[in-house]
């Protein structure tokens, strides 16, 4: 009976060990995921060749196992080598791509070798000895590398065999924009160049990430722990990076932007798009022979393509097909490529924070934030600087500042000055009309709407000069001029010492000014229509002297003076005063001086100043002009006697050229007077 039972048991297990038999022996299942895999390994090395050592199934993971593969052959220009690489549940999709939940590289080594004419056909550009360039190595190592939930494309992308370079650019990147993962990551990657011009080096990332990959963009993604060491001509440079950190990177608009097959009649839209939502670096520091720097942040906002006037890489591959077409006319290349390129990006913002240096011959130099905003081919929005403080060795000197703004460059149109380089080969012997020549410098220059400083202070030798606050705002343009002006300036203060006039610090310091205190404004206007200038609102206050206020108006400055600089002196001499106003109010500077004075003469200041007033008709009389001394001798002893204010105003019946004016001071200061019609007025 018990044999019978036994012997009644043992087709049950028969069958448990096939059915377990068959599933972890060669069967058809996995023999198709082992040829799915290497399908998609095939479509992963775009053509290059591709060998495995071993290829075995595990059931228990419904994984894919493969030893010592390769890509590339030993002498091509792409090589990579993964001792091991497994891939779970490898299968297709509903769309027919390749999909895992997981692929993990236990190790990659690698080699690419960029050389222009194996990878494209091109010839090696010079370098700027003249030598050809030689082959560029890049070398890849890395620990554990794992994609998890994978989705990419089974075939590669389908090209001519003569397809263009803009072609295969595109091609290969909407191939990659098919791809999706949910995470992605690279330990201990290491990437070392030899070759390159600019030197080799060597850099090591603790670990490289991405999140959220899909439709040509990626979520998230940055890295940890970054260190290069770059040697160029012997000189060491070492980097190291902390972390970096980004978000919203998308891949597909860049290649919308650059996509000529996008371009309608082959122009572009000019819509921007977002490529870069935001990027950041912490703790950056840079060092190389004795300077360091140092950084607590780098950040990027908002980087943006849009698609210009014609594709770039449309202008790259018909640059490259005929070089000798640009040295034959580089000024139309440049007029071409340049506003291409700068037109094609743009940034919302870039700042750095909590920058240090440390060099030989500094003290201290610091700067805690420096910020941009709103870049792109038209201009920046604003520079804003902030917190700056630099120290010299050995009393060298310092300074520092709270805060510098610039606010609204707007660049100038760099199509002028090419043009203006054109006319010049063009014209004989190379000479441009100056008129020509400065409607480009308009043109072409960038201009500047605001600048403000503020907590401004510098120690030279001899004492500090500081300055609250200063600012300067442009407007009123014609093209990059600026046709009005509005400056502020808050207490510039400053040692009477630095004055370098003996005659002028001696007394001062006699009446006993340790410093100059100054503040003030004022509005320049030019009507280049009718050739005025209006200088307007000029107050100039001096703390414990006076204060000085003006207002006046020239003629005789149409736009054109600006010309000719050979003849600008000559036409200088027919700038005319139409108008001007102008008032001292005194806040010690005159009881001061008469201090001194009376100091000098032995006597009472007030006594001193009395008697001045005095003698004032006497002083007058020596102009030999009684109608002069009749006109002004009581405004002036009002003035001494009760020093307050004093205003003089001209208005000449017609506008009064200032070469004029110094013929007419030889013929004494009353037929001036008269001819400027001078008033003066004190304590009103």
């Amino acid at each position: 009976m018990a044999d019978r039972r036994h012997l009644a048991r043992t087709p049950g297990l028969l069958l448990l060990l096939l059915a377990g038999t068959a599933a972890s022996g060669p069967a058809a299942a996995s023999t198709a995921r082992e040829d799915l895999v290497r399908a998609w390994l095939d479509a992963m090395a775009f053509g290059a060749p591709v060998s495995i050592g071993a290829v075995s199934f595990n059931p228990a993971e419904t994984a894919v196992e493969l030893t010592d593969v390769a890509i590339g052959a030993p002498d091509g220009p792409v090589r990579l080598s993964f001792p091991s690489l497994v891939i779970t549940d490898p299968r297709r999709t509903a769309d027919g791509d390749f999909a895992a939940h997981a692929i993990r590289v236990e190790r990659i080594e690698g080699e690419i070798t960029l050389d222009p004419e194996a990878l494209f056909g091109l010839p090696a550009a010079p370098t700027t000895e003249g030598e050809p360039v030689a082959p560029m190595t890049i070398g890849l190592s890395s620990g554990v590398v794992l994609y998890e939930r994978v989705v990419t494309p089974l075939k590669p992308p389908a090209l001519a065999p003569d397809a263009d370079i803009p072609t295969r650019v595109i091609a290969h990147g909407r191939w990659f924009q098919a791809m999706r993962a949910d995470w992605m990551e690279a330990n201990d990657l290491e990437v070392l160049t030899e070759g390159a011009e600019e030197g080799s080096g060597t850099t090591h990332y603790d670990l490289v990430y991405g999140a959220g990959l899909h439709d040509g963009r990626i979520e998230r993604f940055g890295f940890n722990g970054l260190e290069q060491t770059t040697l160029i001509e012997g000189a060491r440079q070492t980097t190291t990076i902390g972390a970096s950190y980004g978000t919203g990177l998308d891949n597909g608009a860049l290649l919308d932007a650059l996509d000529p097959a996008t371009y309608v009649n082959g122009k572009g839209d000019g819509v921007w798009r977002t490529v870069l939502q935001q990027y950041r670096y912490t703790d950056v520091t840079v060092a190389a022979a004795d300077t360091t720097f140092t950084a607590g942040s780098v950040q990027v906002d908002g980087a943006r393509v849009r698609q210009t006037e014609r594709p770039l890489l449309v202008i790259a591959a018909d640059a490259l097909k005929d070089p000798a077409a640009i040295e034959a006319d580089p000024v139309a290349f440049l007029t071409t490529l340049w506003p291409n390129v700068t037109g094609f990006y743009g940034l919302d913002g870039l700042s750095l924070e909590g920058m240090a240096v440390e060099a030989p011959g500094v003290e201290r130099l610091t700067l805690q934030e420096v910020a941009m905003n709103g870049m792109d081919s038209a201009g920046i929005g604003s520079i804003t600087a902030r917190g700056f403080d630099l120290a010299l060795a050995h009393d060298g000197g310092a300074g520092k500042f709270n805060q510098v703004t610039f606010g609204n460059i707007v660049f100038g149109d760099m199509a002028a000055f090419l043009t203006l380089a054109e006319a010049g080969g063009d014209a004989a012997e190379g000479e441009v009309p100056p008129a020509v020549a400065m409607e480009a410098f308009r043109a072409g220059s960038p201009r500047l709407d605001f600048m403000e400083m503020t907590g401004f202070s510098a120690d030279v030798p001899g004492g500090t000069v500081s300055i609250d606050t200063l600012a300067a705002t442009n407007g009123d343009f014609l093209q990059s001029m600026a046709r009005r002006l509005d400056v502020t300036l808050t207490n510039l203060v400053f040692p009477v010492a630095l004055l370098s006039d003996p005659e002028v610090v001696q007394p001062l310091e006699a009446m006993e000014y340790e410093q100059i205190a100054l503040s003030g404004g004022a509005t320049v206007a030019w009507d280049t229509d009718r050739g005025r200038v209006h200088v307007e609102d000029v107050t100039l206050r001096a703390a414990d002297m006076g204060v000085v206020s003006m207002d006046a108006e020239l003629s005789g400055l149409p736009l054109s003076i600006l010309d000719d600089p050979a003849t600008l002196e000559t036409r200088l001499d027919d700038v005319a005063l139409v108008k001007a106003a102008v008032t001292f109010g005194n806040l010690s500077l005159v009881e001061r001086i008469f201090a001194m004075k009376a100091k000098e003469a032995n006597q009472d200041p007030d006594t001193f100043r009395q008697n001045f007033a005095g003698a004032l008709p006497l002083m007058l009389s020596m102009l030999g002009d009684k109608a002069v001394q009749d006109r002004f001798t009581d405004v002036l002893k009002d003035f001494f006697a009760d020093p307050k204010s004093i205003s003089a105003t001209v208005a000449p019946t017609v506008p009064l050229p200032f070469s004029a004016i110094g013929l007419m001071q030889a013929d004494g200061f009353g037929p001036l007077a008269d001819a400027l019609n001078l008033a003066v007025t004190a304590n009103e």
